[in-house]
């Protein structure tokens, strides 16, 4: 889908367990966060877009 529509930025969810750009939920139910990117972030990173959160 990324290539076929020429997709160049996302803007994402902050801290989703799929779409946090930098820092996400650890999926424990408890509010703790941490380090790193949700993994929808990570594939459209990799496909080369460009991901930003709100």
């Amino acid at each position: 889908m990324v290539k076929k529509f020429e997709i160049k930025e996302a803007i994402l969810k902050s801290k989703s367990p799929s779409c946090g750009a930098g820092m996400v939920y650890d999926g424990g139910f408890k509010g703790a966060l941490i380090s790193g990117d949700g993994v929808t972030t990570a594939l459209l990173k990799k496909a080369g877009v460009r991901c930003r959160d709100i």
